[in-house]
């Protein structure tokens, strides 16, 4: 069991910002190779689909991945189930990473393993006090800009509705 949106018996206004986050990450996944980073039920994945060259949907869920054969693609997609606390996760020109950073006990292993150029990401203000399934928290942007910085170059970083910090980095 586990925290996972569900866009088929989720909120409206949970579907639209969630579609929201990744339309603003599509600017970065124009002909690229992409991993959608903790895809869940693949509603993001599609949605880069409709852009990249390759998408690569990654969830250490394997019943959340059979969802993506649902959806018509204008790529291949290739799906992998991993656990991102324990293995180095796939090779991308772009990832993206919405509401995953909160869930990792250790999210430096992955940030340090990342085998990108480039990481679009969306993380939850007050990460602790909105889910309990969350286990690293944000409380501010100096929060999530000291876990990145190590690893990546801030190139961009907003506080999206007073819900969301996201932004884009460039891997150092």
């Amino acid at each position: 069991m586990s925290e996972r949106f569900d866009p088929l018996n989720a909120a409206y206004n949970d579907v639209f910002f969630d579609v929201y986050r990744y339309l603003l990450a599509l600017n970065h996944c124009q002909d690229k190779v992409v991993a959608d980073i903790g895809c869940g039920k693949g509603l993001g994945t599609y949605l880069i689909s409709l852009v990249a060259s390759k998408v690569m949907a990654v969830d250490y869920n394997l019943e959340a991945l059979s969802y993506i054969d649902n959806f018509p693609t204008k790529c291949e997609i290739d799906k992998l189930c991993l656990n991102l606390e324990l293995y180095r996760p796939p090779k991308a020109e772009v990832y993206v990473a919405l509401e995953v950073l909160e869930h990792l006990k250790n999210p430096e292993f992955f940030l340090k393993n990342a085998n990108c150029e480039k990481i679009y990401f969306s993380v939850p203000k007050n990460s602790l006090a909105v889910s309990d399934w969350h286990k690293f928290d944000f409380k501010t942007q100096e929060d999530v800009e000291k876990l990145l910085k190590p690893y990546f170059q801030i190139q961009e970083l907003t506080l999206l509705n007073d819900l969301w910090f996201c932004g884009y980095g460039i891997k150092i």
